[in-house]
């Protein structure tokens, strides 16, 4: 990605972190300057609108586009 300058998008669980996202996700972001992020993803969310609610929190906070939020499904192996 930083060779070819490409956009990284960065997916976050976030079914454990809630507000606490916000300095891990500026952490990442700011950890290598020569990184560029196009957006976020959240993962794992309780549902879609917590999801949304969160990541418009997170997007306001950080300038950092959200770009959607995966709710967890729990008819999948492994969730």
């Amino acid at each position: 990605a930083k060779l070819l300058s490409t956009p990284i998008i960065l997916v976050v669980e976030a079914s454990d972190y809630k507000e606490s996202l916000v300095p891990v996700i500026k952490g990442v972001v700011e950890y290598d300057p020569d990184l560029l992020f196009g957006g976020f993803i959240l993962n794992k969310v309780s549902s879609n609108e917590a999801g949304i609610e969160l990541g418009q929190k997170i997007e306001a906070t950080l300038g950092l586009p959200f770009l959607g939020a995966i709710p967890i499904l729990d008819n999948l192996a492994g969730s």
